[in-house]
């Protein structure tokens, strides 16, 4: 089963996340998206500017998962061989620098 709290452990475990914050309840949830629309109002002074904030239709996410796949294996060919592993061998001891060099 996929978890995606896994999977961004993960990410962490392999240097490409160094700091985050993850919510552990559905309180602390709901406080960070206030916090984040809180701030809203103090990017007005700051046009034009970049925002990072995606929204995406859940009918859509299929076909952005899938090129997103393709596009992370074009560019990072051994990243689904590394999650595969980490999701299996969490501890590592498993054939150790067979599959991937360490």
């Amino acid at each position: 089963m996929y978890r995606p709290h896994d999977a961004f452990l993960t990410l962490i475990d392999e240097g490409l996340v160094s700091d985050a914050i993850v919510a552990q309840s559905a309180r602390e949830r709901d406080a960070l998206w206030a916090l984040r629309d809180d701030l809203m109002p103090g990017y007005a002074p700051l046009r034009p500017f970049a925002s990072y904030d995606v929204g995406m239709a859940i009918a859509d996410m299929p076909v952005f998962v899938e090129r997103a796949k393709a596009g992370v294996c074009a560019h990072f060919p051994d990243a689904v061989m590394r999650t595969l592993k980490a999701a299996l061998d969490p501890a590592g001891i498993l054939n150790p620098g067979k599959l991937l060099s360490l």
